[in-house]
């Protein structure tokens, strides 16, 4: 790999901006990624009119970086990400009709921040299972992520 300062340079931008690894490299902070994996919804997501009424499983995985400093150094609860407040916005949101994916997605990223504050960033990714495309395919799924001011 080219070792030139103008690589370098553009490589700990890109680094810095990194949503895992910001935080890691700033302000001392002990950032952590807090996930919550396979959570299981049935819900009426679709183009077709048949999926918005017949429904189908949808697998979501949640994954959002937050300032554990002060969780890590209290043993406190009141002090750290509120899983249980990020899983009632996924569900929340899951339970809201739409014909995208990407459009849950959006709005699960936009509701999170009032009720988990303390993440600084989060991605969540959306699968349907089994999808209607005309062949076995066995999920179909959309990533989307965002960082948080």
């Amino acid at each position: 790999m080219l070792s030139s300062p103008f690589v370098v340079f553009f490589f700990n931008i890109w680094h810095k901006s990194c949503y895992r690894c910001r935080g890691f490299l700033t302000n001392g902070f002990r950032m952590g990624i807090i996930e919550l994996e396979e959570m299981e919804f049935y819900a009426f997501h679709g183009c077709y009119k048949e999926e918005q009424t017949v429904g189908n499983k949808f697998i979501v995985n949640l994954t959002m970086t937050a300032d554990c400093s002060l969780a890590a150094a209290t043993d406190d609860v009141s002090n750290a990400a509120n899983y249980l407040a990020a899983y009632q916005v996924v569900k929340e949101q899951m339970a809201v009709k739409s014909h995208l994916l990407e459009n849950v997605a959006e709005r699960i990223l936009q509701a999170l921040p009032a009720k988990v504050p303390t993440a600084t960033s989060a991605r969540v990714k959306i699968s349907k299972v089994n999808p209607p495309l005309g062949g076995k395919v066995g999920r179909a799924s959309v990533t989307m992520e965002r960082v948080f001011n």
